[in-house]
């Protein structure tokens, strides 16, 4: 039976990334929305969520001026103290799953820091699928036509889209699982996966699949 515990949201911001629009700025999390930050965006939802107890933010080591300016205005009842990441986006998840061990959660909520428009809605589906399902993941269909280019730049192929989705996050998982896959990867030295999903499936983790946002 799937035990019961705290749900914790943990979300990535150590990552380099910078602007599109502004190369060389800084980190795309701390990049300025309205009044705030992409990242304090991105807080807010699991922050106001009756549905997450304790909000883990993971950031870059040479960030704690930056993170403590985008905290400043947020409600920190929940908020636990930062993590530092590691040296790829995987060093960062374990690091930040290590970090919360001692709460023994349930489930845990991965996000990333540069999506700032999540849904309380999306939130309520992700947690309600772990009921029945190790691992949960929101995701939209995919719309656009996908055409594959030829090695001269010119349209080779247009791709069947039936069945695709572009996934989102959080992507939810129970917590002692996504732990263990984590770990199976790091043992096989597989630090190449794109998402927290990705590692579950080669773990061969069922994954649900629930509608995410449409912005």
């Amino acid at each position: 039976m799937f035990k019961t515990g705290p749900t914790v949201a943990l979300i990535v911001a150590a990552g380099r990334g910078s602007r599109a629009s502004d190369a060389g700025s800084g980190p795309k999390q701390y990049a300025a929305l309205g009044a705030s930050c992409v990242l304090a965006e991105a807080m807010r939802p699991f922050l106001s969520s009756p549905l997450v107890h304790h909000v883990l933010v993971v950031i870059h080591r040479d960030d704690t001026t930056d993170y403590a300016a985008a905290v400043a205005g947020l409600d920190h009842a929940k908020l636990l103290d930062a993590a530092t990441g590691g040296a790829t986006r995987q060093h960062s998840v374990r690091a930040g799953l290590d970090a919360v061990s001692g709460m023994s959660p349930a489930r845990v909520l991965i996000h990333d820091a540069a999506r700032p428009f999540l849904t309380a809605d999306t939130i309520e589906r992700v947690v309600a699928a772990l009921a029945a399902n190790p691992a949960a993941i929101p995701a939209v269909p995919l719309a656009d036509t996908l055409k594959r280019a030829g090695p001269n730049g010119t349209v080779a192929a247009t791709v069947d889209r039936a069945g695709l989705w572009r996934a989102q996050t959080p992507q939810g998982f129970r917590y002692s699982v996504i732990v263990a896959a984590h770990a199976a990867a790091a043992a096989a030295g597989r630090f190449d996966f794109t998402d927290d999903a990705a590692i579950a499936v080669w773990c061969g983790l069922a994954v649900q699949i629930v509608p995410g946002t449409i912005s």
